[in-house]
């Protein structure tokens, strides 16, 4: 298998849901004997895949820390992607943060470097693109104020673009660095811009709150009660939107 071909096999099972453990563990190593021949997009497409698997239990079996041939994988691919990140498109850089964060594989000189790449870019990523490259960034706990400050405005511009879900991953991102103290660096207000994108999407949220699943409406309060940001017409809009609804609801979103 060359390259593409390899990425395309991972690709394919961790899209279809297949569980195929000893494959993954071939495509592991197999993949890292020749890393050096994948092009960004391919080491991009590999991780994904690889961390959908990761993520949904299929490599394996369960939810658990991946197997050493993959834990391995994931370091060679960060290593490769620090190098190389100019060469990777906006998808590319947002989904391979998305990977590792969701994987929970620590690279903190990758995300240094898709910070640095992706800061002046952010003109170029598409609303979904912004929202999981903060997820990530959150989710991994990357300090990176500049880069929140710039994800920030850019979305906060292209806000009516964003898809409920996307919302919702928005906000709970920027919550989640604001909380922990990851943007600014301590458990303080947020800075302007972030609390400008905070008015904006409470009141997209507001307009739109039918359109949110149950997740989407329990993380979206959650985000704004962590971050101490008042959104009173946003949290009436989600109480009348949920009441009926709560049947959908699993534990954790209820509490």
């Amino acid at each position: 298998f060359k390259p593409q071909e390899l990425a395309n096999l991972a690709w394919a099972f961790a899209t279809a849901g297949e569980r195929a453990p000893e494959l993954f563990d071939a495509l592991a190593q197999a993949s890292a004997r020749r890393l050096p021949l994948f092009k960004p997009q391919e080491l991009a497409n590999l991780a994904w895949a690889f961390a959908t698997a990761v993520a949904a239990g299929r490599h394996g079996g369960s939810p658990r820390p991946p197997p050493p041939v993959t834990a391995a994988l994931f370091d060679a691919i960060a290593d490769r992607t620090a190098a190389q990140s100019a060469g990777f498109s906006a998808q590319g850089l947002a989904n391979t943060a998305w990977a590792f964060a969701a994987a929970g594989h620590p690279a903190r000189s990758m995300f240094g470097a898709i910070a640095a790449e992706a800061e002046p870019r952010l003109g170029e990523f598409k609303p979904q693109e912004l929202a999981n490259l903060a997820w990530a960034f959150a989710t991994a706990g990357e300090r990176a104020p500049e880069l929140f400050d710039a994800l920030a405005q850019a979305s906060a511009r292209r806000l009516p673009l964003f898809k409920p879900q996307e919302l919702a991953n928005l906000a709970w991102a920027f919550a989640t660095a604001v909380a922990a103290g990851r943007h600014g660096g301590s458990p303080r207000p947020p800075p302007p811009v972030t609390a400008a994108l905070f008015d904006a999407i409470a009141d997209r949220t507001a307009a739109q709150s039918a359109g949110f699943s149950a997740q989407g409406l329990a993380n979206t309060a959650w985000a704004f009660a962590a971050a101490g940001h008042p959104a009173r017409s946003m949290f009436g809009a989600i109480a009348a939107e949920a009441e009926p609804r709560l049947g959908e609801f699993k534990p954790q979103e209820l509490a």
